[in-house]
C-alpha cells in the first residue's frame, strides 16, 4: 500500500511507539485491501477485541469512549508518541474530556491512571487492584 510506505519507515529512536501489526507491516490483521479499497476487517472495537480482549468488561463502570467502541478516542492504531499508543500523555489526555477544575480530589500535579482504569473497573473507574 504506496500511502503507507513512508509511515512504516519512520526511526524507532524518534521515539514513537508502535503497533506490532503496523510496526512489522502485517497491515491484513486490521486491513482488507480486497478490490483495491482498503477498509478494515471488522468496526472498531470489535477489531481491537480481537486481539486486546473484551475492555469493557472488566468492571461495572465502563469509560465512555469504550462504552461507545471508540478506542480511537485515547489510542491510535499505527503509531503515538506515548506507551500503550495513546494520542497524548495523561493527565493531558484525560482533560482533553475531563475539566481538571472539577476534580474532587483536587488537579495539582494529577496521576490519574495511579488510581482509575481508563477502561473500565468500580465506581467512577476506581481501581480494584
Amino acid at each position: 500500500v504506496p500511502q503507507l510506505a513512508g509511515l512504516m519507515s519512520r526511526d524507532p529512536a524518534a521515539g514513537e511507539v508502535y503497533h506490532p501489526p503496523f510496526q512489522r507491516q502485517l497491515c491484513q490483521f486490521c486491513h482488507n485491501f480486497g478490490g483495491g479499497i482498503d477498509r478494515l476487517r471488522y468496526s472498531p472495537p470489535t477489531l481491537c477485541f480481537q486481539c486486546h480482549g473484551r475492555m469493557d468488561q472488566m468492571g461495572p463502570t465502563v469509560h465512555w469512549p469504550v462504552k461507545q467502541g471508540r478506542c480511537v478516542t485515547c489510542h491510535n492504531p499505527h503509531q503515538a508518541p506515548n506507551k500503550r499508543l495513546l494520542r497524548m500523555a495523561p493527565p493531558r489526555l484525560c482533560f482533553q474530556c475531563h475539566n481538571p477544575e472539577k476534580l474532587s480530589h483536587g488537579s495539582d500535579n494529577p496521576k490519574c491512571l495511579d488510581c482509575h482504569n481508563p477502561h473500565s473497573a468500580g465506581e467512577r473507574l476506581i481501581k480494584t487492584w
